[in-house]
């Protein structure tokens, strides 16, 4: 074989080589796209279709969602009941326009001025060393406007207690209410592909109770609605002085996939673009805390989705990421004295709820690979006895 031949078959290896690693190059840029959509963006089509929410009373309770028809048994809360209580300000995910639940982030903070939480969105994720890093901007939302991505309804509980009412906070004099062993947040049967095979969806769910006011038990519809923040008579604000209780529902539980998933991206932070070792461990049936944003994040900032105690020692992003305390499935199962309340109510009060139920965007259960297209079916209920671990 002469010369020129063997340098044609060279030339034809290289070209072959290079052939190849542009195809290398090419899968590989797909996978980190697709894994930046991670937290944030990656469940943005869950479908809540079926999304069926069993509110129970009991013991002098009554619930509603219109402060006018009135149940001491069980509110079924669906989306045509919800969005019939006029007047509230009452939103339910729409599935039509491919939206579902899209993951926010909060730390439960009361808009004083508009009776809302105040709830934070991504405004971009961009690949780091060990994650991703963070912008996020606030929700515009408002006494008059809830936006897409989450359920937020005005939930009115009225306790029978024939007490004389008192028009001011006493945290001392209120009586103590539990949340239901019952309850409780799964992936539901409808919706596509398998139930079981979801991937920790419901693990990164969270129903939030912000208590706005209070009135006496025999006031009007119209009165209970008009309920706000503000102390003004007749009303009692509980916004300041009470404020919001979060549930957060299958806190130990995490799926081997997210374990995976966070074992192979998550990388110990110990600068703002140092990245050396291993992260803190998640593993099933071990708590993992939820690193809230608190405030608006820029770019500027370097903020990454894994800042937080159970992940990193970097702490210079604790001005935006508050390490959340929520009520949890754990304390809800806990028994005799023990047991803690959930929240309280006045005696022969009507006090108005907001609830929020939504996706927490910075837990670490919520990544890109939890199943799309599937429904999440939520329930709860309250009681006012302590040590019957059946309610």
């Amino acid at each position: 074989m002469n010369s020129s031949s063997i340098e044609e078959i060279k030339q034809k290896r290289r070209i072959r080589k290079i052939y190849i690693f542009i195809i290398i190059i090419a899968i590989t840029g797909i996978v980190l796209v697709y894994e930046t959509y991670a937290w944030f963006v990656g469940i943005s089509t869950v479908s809540v279709d079926q999304f069926d929410i069993a509110i129970s009373g009991g013991e002098g309770l009554e619930l509603s969602l219109d402060a006018s028809t009135w149940t001491s048994t069980t509110l079924s809360v669906t989306k045509s009941a919800v969005e019939a209580a006029t007047g509230n300000n009452n939103k339910w995910v729409s599935t039509t326009t491919g939206e579902g639940l899209v993951p926010i982030s909060t730390i439960g903070e009361i808009n004083t001025s508009q009776n809302v939480l105040k709830l934070y969105g991504k405004g971009s994720l961009a690949a780091t060393g060990g994650g991703y890093r963070l912008i996020s901007s606030q929700i515009e939302n408002s006494s008059s406007t809830e936006q897409d991505g989450y359920i937020a309804f005005n939930l009115y509980i009225r306790n029978g207690k024939k007490d004389a009412y008192a028009s001011g906070y006493d945290a001392n004099a209120d009586e103590a209410v539990y949340l239901s062993t019952a309850s409780s947040v799964t992936v539901s049967p409808s919706g596509t592909g398998d139930p079981t095979n979801a991937k920790g969806l419901q693990n990164s769910v969270r129903v939030a109770f912000a208590q706005i006011g209070r009135v006496k038990y025999n006031s009007s519809a119209s009165v209970a609605k008009g309920i706000t923040c503000s102390t003004q008579s007749p009303v009692t604000g509980l916004c300041s002085s009470v404020g919001t209780v979060i549930w957060e529902p299958n806190d130990k539980a995490h799926d081997t996939n997210l374990i995976t998933y966070y074992g192979n991206v998550c990388k110990a932070r110990t600068a703002a673009n140092t990245y050396s070792g291993s992260c803190g461990t998640v593993a099933n049936n071990a708590y993992v805390h939820t690193y809230a944003v608190k405030k608006a994040i820029t770019a500027s900032n370097n903020v990454n989705v894994y800042d937080g105690a159970d992940f990193n020692t970097y702490t210079s992003s604790s001005t935006y990421l508050q390490e959340m305390d929520y009520f949890t499935d754990t304390e809800k199962n806990t028994s005799g004295n023990a047991r803690p309340e959930f929240f309280k109510l006045a005696a022969n009060s009507i006090t108005k709820v907001r609830v929020y139920i939504y996706l927490e965007g910075q837990d670490v259960d919520n990544y890109d690979l939890v199943s799309k297209g599937k429904s999440i079916r939520v329930k709860f209920g309250f009681t006012k006895d302590k040590y019957n671990v059946n309610t």
